[in-house]
């Protein structure tokens, strides 16, 4: 017989742990519990069937001679049709493929038919006479194929139940490298990594997310982890996933990996639910080839306490250089080669279904803390009756303080390399186009100086690479001695903690400077707001939308803590524009975004606002007035904010026809004229329901 590859490093992996049952592993050999499937070949045959393969059909294990158990039997999957999106047209296979020659193809036999031709029947003859046959009725083929006998599936092993909950996140390669029957495949292997889980609702369960990543923006949440705590409901999630290739029409998506792990620490994890154990299974089938480093990123997530996984698909046929570097970038990823899995197909992977099962719970249990000793309690010193303060006189008024000016500093704006102007306008004629004088100078001329002769109109503050050559523009303009930003406006400190999410229109209609001025009036009024107060402050978060499927957030809920962080992310903020040809309004599936995905689906005992800023009537295929209704009747306050072309009557239905919650502007450029009037509404209504 030939070794126990699979099962050796699965017993290898887990038998020292302290949930591993001693009888199922030897040093030398595999017992019958982990090869039970193969006490005959009948019972290999059925085992393989019902779990689709999980073992390569060359893999023969050796085993002790054991009682074998006397195994439940139930219901067969092809004793019903699959309800996977967009396959309805073709049987799914033994290795999770789609295709009418599964046998003939070398993808095992047909497993389910589609729902056109749901009966499985018992002959052989179709596919060449290799395979069963699907029909609407057997009467010619044998009769319908016997679906009451197979195995029941095995719960999920008393090791595999781990004492503290576990939030688990898969982020899956949707690259054009994984075609399309290694996209099947991949997410055929989930289901049957799923089913050995203990995702059951429990208070200790798993809790399951899964995500694609291909091009960076492009990224797609199939389930979160607030909606994938049942195996009915993951399963359904990967029954409706869509190869990005299709999904989004791209000709050669992107594998870029430092950018998806970046995605799902924003906009994933941060509803792990809080006395988790946090884990990230990356499935991927080739070198990242984008910006980020993701060994670097990958760091910043486990330096937080989030475990990492992979497990690499290596497709490159006999070439061995290539699958190194592809297990080296995986090592600098996970950071230890011992939580690295690999096969060298697609096919492959459901013959590591248990391995990957029993790494995910080996991990998820927390690394005992030492227990710390004892700390002496020192001796109170004795209490000093107190020295009144002498009486002295009322100071005068304080004058109000002075600080560093924000022309002092260039912007740092990504692709911006003109100047920004006072309403957050990027132009080189700033006073000419309207957007009143330069504010920051670009990284690449950074010194502002003193007299405004610059730009088409001469009206404008020149902008120099050094201060030497402003020696005929008046010199460097002072960058000290500007009043310091006012505090909150009066009132705005609420006395609950406040959720408070952005909703900001990113359609073709914009345009960039419409882009840029929605930019400068949301990092405004964020300087009103009550941020970093402790128990009662303000958090915030910023979504853009357009096309349903493109919502991008900007920064969740739980990174909005400080003006700096909501800063930071509106400076990175791309307009959806510059990746999307003329971008739509889909106002209603934003808001039913943001309600599934950044307010998510309980809200805690603290007031949530959120406020749309568009400017233009919705061309979804949902209604906005029903999805914002929906979002009020769940406690949420709706702030609408018309831009330009606005629709009144939408705006007024968005907040159920109240109009202390709507404002209205001319232009983009007017935004800055509401900050006041934003953080007013917003503080006023930040009550709990």
């Amino acid at each position: 017989m030939a070794p126990c590859n699979s099962v050796a490093a699965f017993c290898a992996l887990v038998c020292h742990t302290a949930w591993a049952a001693a009888k199922q592993c030897s040093s030398s050999s595999c017992t019958v519990r982990d090869a039970e499937e193969t006490s005959d070949a009948q019972s290999v045959r059925n085992r393989r069937q019902f779990f689709q393969w999980q073992a390569r059909e060359s893999w023969t294990p050796q085993f002790e001679q054991e009682t074998v158990e006397v195994m439940a039997t139930g219901p067969c999957v092809w004793g019903h049709a699959h309800n996977v999106k967009n396959r309805d047209d073709k049987p799914m296979c033994e290795d999770g493929v789609f295709t009418w020659s599964c046998k003939s193809g070398g993808h095992g036999h047909r497993l389910q038919c589609p729902a056109q031709v749901p009966t499985m029947c018992a002959d052989l003859s179709c596919d060449g006479g290799l395979d069963y046959c699907c029909e609407k009725d057997c009467g010619n083929k044998g009769g319908p194929r016997p679906a009451d006998t197979c195995p029941s599936p095995e719960k999920p092993k008393d090791g595999c139940a781990p004492s503290v909950p576990v939030d688990l996140i898969f982020l899956v390669d949707s690259s054009g490298s994984i075609k399309k029957d290694g996209f099947d495949q991949s997410r055929h292997y989930l289901r049957q990594v799923i089913k050995k889980l203990p995702v059951d609702g429990s208070n200790v369960s798993t809790h399951v997310g899964v995500a694609q990543f291909s091009t960076h923006s492009y990224e797609s949440i199939e389930i979160d982890l607030l909606e994938g705590s049942t195996q009915e409901a993951v399963t359904k999630a990967l029954d409706g996933m869509e190869w990005h290739k299709d999904r989004y029409n791209m000709d050669d998506p992107m594998t870029h990996t430092g950018e998806a792990i970046q995605y799902v620490l924003d906009n994933m994890f941060p509803k792990a639910r809080g006395n988790s154990s946090e884990m990230l299974v990356l499935i991927t089938d080739g070198q990242s080839n984008g910006i980020s480093d993701p060994a670097n990123i990958s760091a910043v997530a486990r330096n937080n306490g989030i475990e990492v996984v992979a497990v690499g698909v290596r497709n490159y046929g006999d070439d061995e250089d290539m699958k190194q570097k592809m297990e080296n970038e995986l090592t600098g990823i996970v950071g230890d080669k011992g939580k690295i899995l690999t096969v060298d197909t697609y096919a492959e992977l459901t013959s590591i279904v248990r391995n990957t099962s029993a790494m995910v719970c080996k991990y998820a249990e927390p690394t005992p803390k030492p227990t710390p000793l004892p700390t002496a309690m020192p001796t109170p010193a004795p209490t000093h009756k107190p020295t009144p303060l002498p009486t002295v006189p009322t100071p005068a008024p304080t004058p109000k303080p002075t600080g560093p000016c924000l022309w002092a500093s260039p912007h740092n704006m990504p692709d911006r390399q003109e100047p920004m102007c006072e309403d957050g306008a990027f132009a080189w004629d700033c006073v000419g186009d309207g957007h009143g004088n330069r504010l920051q100078c670009s990284s690449s001329h950074p010194v502002m100086c003193a007299s405004p002769k610059c730009g088409a109109s001469g009206k404008n503050y020149c902008c120099e690479a050094n201060a030497g050559n402003c020696a005929n523009a008046g010199g460097a303009r002072p960058g000290t001695g500007c009043p310091l930003p006012d505090p909150p406006v009066p009132g705005c400190a609420p006395s609950v903690p406040l959720d408070l999410v952005f909703l900001l229109d990113s359609s073709g209609s914009i345009g960039k400077k419409g882009f840029d001025q929605s930019r400068m009036f949301l990092k405004t009024v964020a300087k009103y707001l009550p941020l970093d107060r402790g128990n009662v402050s303000t958090q915030v978060a910023v979504v853009q939308f357009s096309d349903m499927g493109k919502e991008s957030v900007e920064i969740p809920l739980a990174d909005g803590l400080s003006f700096k962080k909501v800063e930071a992310a509106v400076n990175a903020m791309k307009w959806h524009g510059t990746f999307i040809n003329d971008p739509m309004t889909h106002t209603a599936e934003a808001i039913e975004y943001v309600m599934d995905h950044v307010f998510g689906p309980t809200l805690g005992k603290i007031a949530h606002t959120l406020a749309i800023i568009t400017d233009g009537k919705a061309n979804g295929k949902k209604d906005p007035t029903a999805m914002a209704a929906k979002a009020r009747e769940r406690g949420i306050n709706v702030v609408a904010i018309g831009v330009a072309e606005y629709d009144l009557d939408e705006l007024m239905s968005l907040t159920g026809k109240n109009k202390s919650m709507v404002l209205t502007v001319k232009s983009h450029s007017d935004l800055s004229s509401i900050v006041n009037a934003t953080a007013e509404i917003v503080c006023k209504h930040a009550v709990t329901q």
